[in-house]
């Protein structure tokens, strides 16, 4: 599950001894914490891309919109969307929670994670049969982008 194991090293003052070195594996440390779950953002992911039909939808926009799949920015896009149609809100904290989110399941870093997706939708602009200029009359943020199509999908689903 780790592609190395991190010690971590605690402290603990007892009446014997000033402090007694107990040392921890990270996994043992976030396994316990969490109940057993060591990647809660990696498991709600991973319960998403359960739902082939949901898969499918959010695949079709993208080709629709000319999000080109050999970029990294494609499966970013891919794996924001279906947050954002699980939990709109996130899309309102684009930078503290679907970043993030994003980069932890692909061991990455957040801004990366909006590098590769602002550069998809840049290469889909320019690139496309000019509907996103149609859509939204200028170029969008990613923010606007992965909210037209998640809440089009939940319209589509009765999900207000």
């Amino acid at each position: 599950m780790f592609s190395e194991i991190c010690i971590i090293d605690f402290f603990i003052s007892s009446e014997y001894s000033n402090r007694i070195l107990l040392s921890v594996t990270a996994f043992e440390l976030i396994h316990y914490s969490t109940g057993g779950d060591v990647n809660p953002a990696k498991e709600e992911i991973r319960n998403m891309e359960n739902d082939t039909n949901l898969i499918k939808r959010v695949v079709n926009e993208l080709e629709r919109f000319g999000i080109q799949k050999n970029l990294s920015g494609y499966t970013f896009i891919r794996k924001a969307v279906l947050l954002a149609y699980n939990d709109f809100g996130i899309v309102q904290e684009i930078t503290h929670r679907l970043y993030p989110t994003i980069a932890e399941t692909h061991d990455s870093t957040p801004s990366k994670v909006e590098r590769c997706i602002r550069h998809a939708i840049d290469m889909a602009t320019f690139t496309s049969n000019g509907l996103i200029n149609a859509t939204f009359g200028r170029k969008p943020t990613n923010g606007q982008f992965i909210a037209e199509i998640a809440d089009g999908l939940r319209v589509e689903d009765g999900i207000i």
